[in-house]
């Protein structure tokens, strides 16, 4: 069954914030459209009727690039981090996945972060403790979970991208009506032709484009070769994919030992959450974020390229999250918040 995992919509009204939220009177939001690589520039189809839905979200379950649903793989990513910081050059990971049976193997490097994880009645880890780098999560999550989103409010537009043509679907928690996307829309584009998804973007300012050109096939889906996140309108990462049957189980990979930690820190449900600030600016930032079990900033950056990004960094690390716990374990969360 094709899964869809929530998306949550939140103002800030259940955390403790560093500034106040704004009660003076703003102008409207600046417009999404001023980025490159958006491409819902014209008005989006609102889709009420139920069977357009379904259809609509049946074209996404078949452009969906997971693996996961095909039986036993090993997924291998190549990628290279642009920057200077800690997290940054050259990484790699490996999953190797028996769906139903033993569980996931995941391995992981990047600059000083190495992980070997076995996933089975929990996660066990060996090497890296803490929050797992935000940018390891998108190399993993943009082959295995880009298509995630169950959201009550639907839109769609027909638009091209490099001569192909395209059908984007937008989805928020609350509807909207603007004349191109809106900053509070997830937007994933598939190719009308080939079936396959193009763009995946989370929020305005990120977007995931995928290549095609010496893609392969697994269990009749063709699987992209790689990949290209943006932010800021600039590179971020670049992805190389392979992936191939897992063949027969090698039980010693999934083998605990007692030295692995059993409460290894997961990445809970992706959040949307919405940030007023009192200024009269009508500029919007949406700022990408990785928090803490404890709820602290542990990475954040800004995915417009603007004179106010380094402004909204800094409000989204001062303000207080609440931490997050499933089954009484703590665990990391990725959130992107929209400041205006």
């Amino acid at each position: 069954m094709f899964f869809y995992r929530s998306l949550r919509t939140l103002s800030m009204a259940g955390f403790a914030a560093a500034a106040a939220l704004s009660q003076h009177a703003r102008p409207a939001a600046d417009p999404v459209s001023n980025d490159p690589l958006e491409v819902v520039t014209t008005r989006p189809d609102t889709v009420d009727d139920p069977e357009a839905r379904t259809a609509a979200l049946r074209l996404l379950q078949r452009a969906r690039p997971g693996v996961a649903a095909f039986g036993p793989y090993v997924l291998t990513v190549n990628f290279t981090v642009q920057g200077s910081g800690q997290f940054t050059g050259r990484g790699n990971m490996e999953e190797t996945g028996f769906p139903g049976g033993l569980g996931r193997r995941w391995t992981a490097h990047l600059g000083e972060f190495s992980i070997s994880r076995i996933l089975t009645d929990g996660f066990y880890d060996t090497g890296w403790e803490g929050p797992i780098p935000m940018d390891v999560h998108t190399a993993r999550e943009t082959m295995l979970g880009p298509i995630r989103n169950a959201a009550p409010f639907l839109r769609t537009a027909h638009q091209t991208y490099k001569g192909a043509s395209l059908t984007c679907m937008l989805s928020s928690a609350e509807k909207v009506t603007t004349p191109a996307r809106d900053w509070a829309e997830v937007e994933h584009c598939v190719d009308s032709t080939s079936g396959v998804l193009r763009i995946y973007s989370e929020a305005p300012g990120m977007y995931v484009v995928y290549d095609y050109d010496k893609s392969t096939m697994f269990h009749g889906r063709l699987m992209p070769n790689g990949l290209t996140v943006y932010k800021a309108g600039k590179v971020a990462m670049e992805e190389t994919i392979s992936v191939k049957d897992a063949g027969p189980a090698d039980t010693s990979l999934f083998q605990t030992t007692p030295q692995m930690i059993r409460t290894g820190v997961n990445m809970g449900p992706l959040a949307h959450m919405v940030l007023k600030t009192p200024t009269t600016s009508a500029s919007t930032i949406v700022v990408h974020a990785v928090l803490s079990p404890e709820g602290q900033v542990t990475e954040a950056v800004a995915l417009q390229d603007s004179p106010l990004a380094q402004d909204a960094v800094d409000l989204v690390k001062r303000t207080k999250y609440d931490p997050d716990y499933v089954n009484g374990r703590p665990q990391q969360r990725e959130i992107f918040v929209t400041v205006q």
